[in-house]
């Protein structure tokens, strides 16, 4: 088991986000804070803009020992070619 991961969410007919992660070592453990991050990296994503997303994220995942991830979270607007990531 492993903490990688990666999806999308339609913001709507012209934006899709993307997150991609990689939660630090194998394991039980690891598997579970993934799925948790999965979930409130897509939650957050979906109501706020790169950059705040990894904010809001901070306070329900900064205190979790050992583990810890990277990852970044790109938005693409299709009718203007523009991205932003962080």
């Amino acid at each position: 088991m492993a903490g990688d991961w990666w999806d999308a969410v339609r913001l709507d007919d012209d934006r899709i986000t993307l997150a991609l992660v990689d939660v630090s070592g194998h394991g039980a453990e690891v598997a579970t804070f993934a799925l948790r991050t999965k979930a409130l990296t897509m939650a957050a994503v979906a109501n706020h803009e790169p950059g705040d997303a990894l904010a809001w994220l901070a306070a329900p995942l900064g205190q979790n020992g050992e583990l810890f991830l990277t990852g970044v979270v790109v938005e693409i607007t299709a009718s203007t070619g523009d991205v932003r990531y962080a």
